[in-house]
C-alpha cells in the first residue's frame, strides 16, 4: 500500500500558491512561521509504502513497532516486525514430580518448587505435605547418587 502525505498551506492568508509541499515562493514571514510549527524531522511530500503483519490498512492511532527506510528520495517503507517470542525458558526442570519441581538457576543452583495440588473430600493438605516430603526425601537420594558417580 503507498500513502502520499502531503502538507497543505493554503489556510495562510499570504500564500496564494495554494496546497503546497514546497516552501519556495512562499513569503519568508510564512516560511518562519511554517518552521516553528513543524518538526525539523518532517520529511514532506513523500510516498510511504507500509508493509504490515497484523493489519492490512493502517489504523488511526495505532502504533506498529517496525523499520522505516528511505528507498529514494521522496520514498518511504515501512516494514513492520513480527512478534518475537523467548526461545529458550527462564530456569529449565530438572525435575518434574507429582508434588515438586526442581529448577537449575544459571549460576547452577537447585531449588525447588511445590505443583498446585487440586484438593478433594479424600486427598487433603496434609495428604499433600506427607507426598511432597517423599518426594523430596527421593530427590534428595537421587542427587547424592548422581554426585556420588
Amino acid at each position: 500500500m503507498v500513502m502520499r502525505w502531503t502538507v497543505n498551506l493554503s489556510h495562510f492568508p499570504d500564500c496564494a500558491e495554494g496546497p503546497s509541499c514546497e516552501t519556495e515562493g512562499i513569503p519568508e514571514r510564512l516560511r518562519k512561521m511554517f518552521t516553528k510549527i513543524t518538526n525539523f524531522n518532517t520529511e514532506l511530500c513523500v510516498d510511504l509504502k507500509t508493509i504490515l503483519r497484523s493489519d492490512r490498512r493502517a489504523k488511526m492511532r495505532k502504533d506498529y513497532t517496525g523499520v522505516l527506510t528511505r528507498d529514494g528520495r521522496e520514498h518511504f517503507t515501512f516494514i513492520e516486525e513480527a512478534f518475537k517470542r523467548k526461545t529458550c525458558r527462564r530456569y529449565p526442570n530438572i525435575y518434574k514430580g507429582a508434588c515438586i519441581n526442581v529448577h537449575q538457576k544459571p549460576d547452577g543452583t537447585l531449588y525447588p518448587t511445590f505443583r498446585m495440588p487440586e484438593y478433594t473430600r479424600f486427598y487433603t493438605f496434609k495428604d499433600f505435605c506427607r507426598e511432597a516430603a517423599e518426594e523430596l526425601l527421593l530427590i534428595d537420594g537421587l542427587l547424592e547418587e548422581e554426585m556420588s558417580e
